[in-house]
């Protein structure tokens, strides 16, 4: 597993809270990574935050042919309520 982060305090945290994780600062829409050596791609709320230009062009270079891309973000609720 490899977590990459624009942001050295985010990357620290995550390399002290799991053991054995490597921890790459990167730009995640330009990874330091192989063509085709990803199985998975995970984006929490950071997805829209990547240039738009290249991002998905970043993430199908980098993942193995029937390889996954899965995002998510948090929203407010409909009702307003916490």
């Amino acid at each position: 597993m490899i977590a990459v982060d624009a942001g050295p305090a985010i990357l620290a945290v995550a390399a002290r809270r799991t053991p054995g994780l490597c921890c790459v600062f990167a730009d995640g829409a330009l990874l330091p990574v192989r063509d085709g050596a990803v199985d998975l791609i995970c984006f929490a709320q950071a997805w829209h935050w990547l240039a738009g230009a290249t991002r998905v062009i970043e993430a199908h270079r980098v993942l193995i042919e029937g390889g996954r891309w899965a995002a998510w973000w948090s929203h407010a609720r409909e009702d307003g309520k916490d």
